[in-house]
């Protein structure tokens, strides 16, 4: 036969107050963290300047866009988690477009016979189309 008793323990656990963005020093708190990510690389070639070094730094979404930005080729992975990254057609494309205009447009380069084939009236509806349409080709037919 066992008997039990019981202790009382006071456990310490951290939680994170604060984050503060490597590039530009902005300070995030509470609700505000969420806009910050943890960046790892990894140097993992012999040889090289770097040799097996691994940096970790935080950054706010904002620097970390504008560092995207800066990139000649769409990085693995990058406005991927979204039903319409699907449709994309060509995603340098739309990647080298949202360098210049901020906005991203999963249906850029689809001819209008592609467009008006999209239509299931379910996800792509006759008003997605057609928005899709003024857009793209103003003086086309709408559904």
């Amino acid at each position: 036969m066992k008997f039990y008793s019981t202790e009382t323990e006071i456990l310490e656990v951290p939680y994170l107050d604060s984050c503060v963005c490597n590039k530009c020093g902005d300070t995030y708190t509470k609700n505000k963290i969420k806009d910050v990510t943890s960046v790892n690389a990894k140097f993992v070639d012999y040889g090289t300047m770097y040799e097996n070094q691994i940096w970790n730094f935080d950054m706010c979404a904002n620097c970390l866009v504008e560092i995207i930005k800066t990139f000649k080729y769409i990085p693995t992975g990058f406005m991927e988690d979204y039903t319409e990254a699907s449709y994309i057609k060509d995603k340098q494309k739309v990647f080298d477009n949202w360098k210049v205009t901020g906005e991203w447009e999963p249906y850029l380069g689809y001819e209008y016979e592609e467009l008006i084939g999209l239509f299931d009236g379910w996800y792509h509806t006759a008003e997605f189309i057609n928005e899709l349409i003024e857009k793209y080709y103003p003086d086309k037919e709408r559904l």
